[in-house]
């Protein structure tokens, strides 16, 4: 289990997130680096949407392919934008993820089509100069943008993060029906140790309206353009 961290969710509906943010402002610390800020990712799944079916079976044993990047920061000189080649593994509720720094035309990163050949060769290349393996017949399915905070637990070292406004952005119509935007009502507070702690703030959230969930941002997302509704 080298590399691996344990990671526990905890889910509610988004009239929890003012004072299930108050409670972690009182318990934990801002990450002194990125205390907050707007995340999108580009998730990549075969025609067969291996990974959205991983989630929805209970799959122990799961795969997660995306490229990320941080709206608002991360642009260069030259108008490309940084962003991160990630590959999560899992096993049950511990993750590994193995992640790469590259830089990429910002227009094909936030306005290019999913169908467009040019964000599969994106993944493809820069997996191969990191030396990163993933599948083949991996292309772009959907991307998800969502507002997170981050905080540290003083007493246990464990790294905290609030998620919110939670949304899809572009489908790749060729992979799953193509709808409008979706915008979840849910809110996730992750939290991530290398080892398993117990948290005396974990009884004021789930009072708070939380509860303890396998919760997947792709999985669930996916479930709604396919299904017409979030499962939770």
């Amino acid at each position: 289990m080298s590399g691996y961290v344990r990671e526990r969710k905890f889910l509610g509906p988004s009239v929890c997130a003012d004072l299930c943010l108050d409670i972690l402002n009182h318990y934990c610390l801002p990450d002194p680096r990125h205390p907050g800020g707007t995340i999108e990712s580009i998730y990549y799944d075969d025609h067969g949407l291996t990974a959205y079916w991983e989630k929805m079976d209970g799959i122990c044993y799961k795969h997660k392919y995306r490229i990320r990047w941080y709206p608002g920061t991360g642009l260069l000189p030259d108008g490309r934008r940084e962003a991160y080649l990630e590959i999560k593994n899992r096993v049950v509720n511990a993750r590994e993820k193995k992640r790469a720094l590259f830089s990429v035309e910002r227009e094909l990163l936030e306005d290019a089509d999913l169908g467009d050949p040019q964000l599969k060769s994106t993944l493809d290349d820069n997996a191969l100069a990191a030396g990163l393996r993933i599948p083949g017949d991996l292309v772009p399915t959907v991307s998800i943008r969502y507002h997170r905070r981050r905080y540290i637990c003083p007493h246990t070292g464990s790294r905290v993060c609030f998620d919110s406004d939670l949304r899809t952005g572009r489908i790749n119509g060729e992979v799953i029906p193509e709808t409008g935007p979706i915008t979840s009502s849910l809110v996730v507070c992750e939290v991530k140790s290398a080892i398993h702690n117990e948290w005396e703030w974990a009884g004021s959230l789930f009072r708070a309206g939380l509860k303890l969930s396998s919760f997947s941002k792709y999985g669930e997302m996916v479930h709604a353009i396919i299904n017409g509704g979030l499962s939770q």
